[in-house]
């Protein structure tokens, strides 16, 4: 029940935050423009979608090929005995077939093979049919019992693949999270920006106002010009603040019309906020089990596990056994050729065995080890991930408490500003105090006022960075 009080909660804030008056620029509205007009974000959410539709491309070494071969070949080379094997000879030869590696190893490959042959220039009582046509229908099994054993080769690279793909695939969806979450930040900051400037505004008239009071009092001798002197270096001073916010204002609005695409320093719309005590309740966003980045950093690790299996396989002696079982079709014409290769008449057998086997076991060593130490590296980068994901996460949440707890108290301090300078006005009306009293109540307040904006702004900030753990966004 209280979980989904913290969701209302939270929607109910999201909800103030994007119902605003006509006009005005809610936060979801310019994360939409941003996602629309900022080429990285496109960038990243087509390289991470790329990246996850390839995932199962290893699984396509396993689906089954066509091939097909055709040669025309014309021999003319000196035999030893022109009677037999005459002066010149013609083959040509067209196959075609289908094969297939499993995932556990097994090759099949299925073919058909038709022929011809002419020999030209031999003796007829040693060569009776000089042409004629030969069709070969074959099978061949083949399967490793030491490198690539039941197919962990192949496999591995499969997996490899897939996990090199998702790294990459959770590594732009976390930049993308990171993008918007650094928009959001320059929404906010250019909302306090603006805000800083009214405030800074308000402040210089009352500057002037001080200044102006001192100067009638100091013509009518019934001040010292310290008193000038004094109030005119404040009204210097706030100068000088008005200067340094309408600056960090104009830089505000440079970075928010960066993040939406944007080539031009102005912002026209106005910007829409979210009440104060509705900030002072807003929860944490909800949290992902892990975040993207440390996803990313998962599936690097898993790439290096099989990684360093298929540098193994690679390096290992290659023993297979194999065997084909073809039928065999020999005849004048074609179609009686190929007619007898469907036949079990001429069938030709074989079984064997092929080893491959490396020489250099001292260089494939030092690669295995290279291998394994990069995998022992992905391992501690992994977890190094996960404790920074979750210390970070305990952090942004211990200082978001304590953000909403300085908020209540920059905000009561806020009020108790606001109350003494309306007594103090009642005071003067009544001719119970001074002009300069008020004015400088009147800063009081508005020191007040910029204090109670800055916390607000710096839980919002700290939810922006709290919504890219895979929460709200």
């Amino acid at each position: 029940m209280r979980n989904m009080q913290h969701v209302l909660c939270f929607f109910a804030a999201m909800t103030a935050l994007a119902a605003g008056a006509a006009g005005n620029l809610s936060l979801e509205e310019y994360l939409s423009q941003v996602r629309a007009g900022h080429l990285g974000v496109k960038a990243g959410v087509e390289a991470g979608v790329g990246a996850a539709e390839r995932a199962d491309e290893g699984n396509l070494m396993f689906m089954p090929s066509l091939f097909a071969n055709a040669q025309w070949m014309v021999d003319e080379k000196e035999t030893s005995n022109v009677a037999l094997q005459g002066r010149k000879t013609t083959y040509n030869s067209y196959s075609f077939g289908i094969t297939e590696m499993t995932p556990a190893g097994l090759t099949a490959k299925l073919g058909y093979t038709l022929g011809y042959a002419a020999i030209e220039g031999a003796n007829a009582l040693y060569v009776p049919v000089p042409k004629g046509y030969e069709g070969r229908l074959s099978i061949e099994l083949s399967q490793p019992l030491w490198r690539n054993f039941f197919g962990s080769e192949m496999r591995a690279i499969r997996d490899m693949q897939r996990a090199q793909a998702l790294a990459a695939s959770y590594g732009e969806s976390y930049r993308g999270r990171m993008l918007l979450a650094e928009a959001e930040v320059a929404f906010l900051r250019l909302s306090l920006a603006r805000d800083t400037v009214a405030i800074q505004r308000d402040s210089l008239a009352r500057s002037e106002k001080l200044r102006d009071w001192n100067a009638r009092r100091v013509r009518t001798m019934l001040a010292d010009k310290a008193d000038l002197y004094q109030s005119e270096a404040a009204l210097q001073g706030r100068r000088l603040e008005l200067r340094m916010a309408l600056d960090e204002e104009l830089a505000a609005a440079r970075a928010f019309n960066t993040a939406r695409g944007l080539q031009k320093d102005e912002v026209e719309e106005m910007l829409e906020k979210i009440p104060s005590d509705m900030i002072a309740r807003l929860p944490a966003p909800s949290r992902g089990e892990l975040r993207d980045d440390v996803r990313s950093a998962r599936e690097q690790q898993e790439a290096a596990v099989r990684g360093a299996d298929v540098a193994r396989q690679k390096h290992l002696p290659s023993l297979e056994v194999f065997g084909s079982y073809t039928l065999n079709g020999k005849d004048a014409a074609s179609g009686e050729a190929m007619s007898e290769t469907f036949k079990t008449d001429y069938p030709t057998k074989a079984v064997g065995l092929r080893l491959t086997a490396p020489l250099d076991w001292w260089d494939i060593s030092g690669v295995r080890s290279g291998h394994a130490r990069e995998q022992a590296a992905a391992g501690l980068n992994y977890q190094r991930k996960i404790f920074e994901q979750d210390r970070e996460w305990n952090d942004l949440s211990v200082r978001l408490e304590d953000a909403k707890r300085r908020l209540v108290l920059a905000r009561e301090m806020e009020t108790i500003q606001h109350d003494k300078l309306m007594h103090e006005r009642d005071r003067l009306g009544r001719g119970r105090t001074t002009t300069f009293q008020v004015l400088m109540f009147e800063q009081d307040y508005a020191a007040a006022q910029l204090t109670h904006l800055k916390m607000q702004n710096e839980i919002l900030q700290i939810t922006a960075r709290m919504k890219t753990f895979g929460g709200a966004a």
